[in-house]
């Protein structure tokens, strides 16, 4: 078992930088075929694409606070901010449970519950992935294919399971057995119809800002029509999921723009195709950065407050 961990480290890394090598490889040898009239920057997308993906971010920070409350656990939504933050900068180390490992850490210097903190986390984590899954499914036609795989029996199995795993009564259960395997007692708490409706809409909104935010920044350098609107939500969410479900890649670092630019390519020129996922772990990791920067920033003028005082 040590001799398997040890390895994982560098091996996650390794593919990670083989995924990044071929797509930069492909890159230069398309670079020719993009066709450069399309190409036309608008900085006022490029502003509207940050602005909605950073207001999703700032939303499922609300829900975070609403699950919390749910537990009977006091948080402010500043408090919440801090926590999750700090904490998204944790999951680009791989094994794939960092973020919520540091998520329970800073809960503590918050003087908050850490099993509560982490039974929230479980929940969003859950929430985000089932949805995220059920709006590409549907996004990209429920009896449509996908690089020329015909994905009806999946997507219908995939549906099925998200009814499964979001309603409360089979929720409260998995999450039961996820804290018994994380030797933590599970807190009296029931999950509501309430919260779940809560959560059902407000993280399929996060989603929806977050991905249509993904098609402004793909329109702000290329010519693109609303037609495709669609079709950019699912694959940038579908994307996501591979990523999430790719524990080996920290961060779903190099899956996930492999997965978009495979994608993208069924439709678009591969030097598009390929710069559009490049870019997008760009975008993504700069709206990150500012998240945990506002989280930093927080404590810092909390901190400073008191030294005047």
């Amino acid at each position: 078992m040590a001799s398997l961990k040890s390895w994982l480290k560098p091996a996650s890394y390794l593919v990670v930088a083989a995924v990044f090598f071929f797509l930069i490889r492909s890159l230069f040898q398309n670079w020719q075929g993009i066709d450069w009239n399309k190409i036309n920057f608008n900085p006022f997308y490029l502003a509207f694409s940050l602005v909605l993906a950073f207001t999703g971010l700032l939303i499922s920070i609300y829900l975070m606070t609403k699950i919390l409350a749910s537990l009977r656990e006091e948080v402010t939504y500043w408090q919440a901010l801090r926590i999750m933050g700090k904490s998204q900068l944790a999951k680009y180390l791989p094994g794939g449970v960092w973020m919520t490992a540091s998520r329970v850490y800073l809960a503590e210097q918050e003087k908050l519950s850490k099993p509560k903190v982490l039974l929230g986390t479980l929940v969003e984590q859950e929430y985000g992935f089932v949805i995220a899954l059920v709006l590409s499914i549907f996004c990209l036609g429920f009896r449509g294919s996908l690089l020329a795989v015909d994905l009806t029996g999946f997507n219908l199995l995939f549906l099925l399971l998200a009814v499964v795993f979001l309603n409360p009564i089979s929720l409260t259960y998995l999450l039961k057995f996820g804290m018994k395997l994380a030797r933590l007692d599970y807190p009296d708490w029931r999950f509501s119809f309430r919260l779940y409706f809560i959560l059902l809409l407000g993280y399929s909104f996060c989603w929806i800002l977050q991905a249509v935010g993904f098609f402004f920044l793909a329109k702000s350098f290329y010519n693109l029509d609303y037609a495709w609107l669609k079709r950019f939500l699912g694959i940038y969410l579908f994307s996501w999921v591979l990523g999430f479900v790719a524990i080996f890649a920290p961060g779903g670092l190099g899956i996930r723009e492999g997965s978009m630019a495979l994608f993208l390519k069924s439709y678009f020129p591969p030097g598009f195709a390929i710069s559009l996922s490049l870019i997008g772990r760009v975008w993504i990791t700069i709206l990150e950065l500012l998240l945990a920067l506002l989280a930093f920033a927080k404590k810092e003028a909390k901190v400073y407050k008191q030294y005047e005082e």
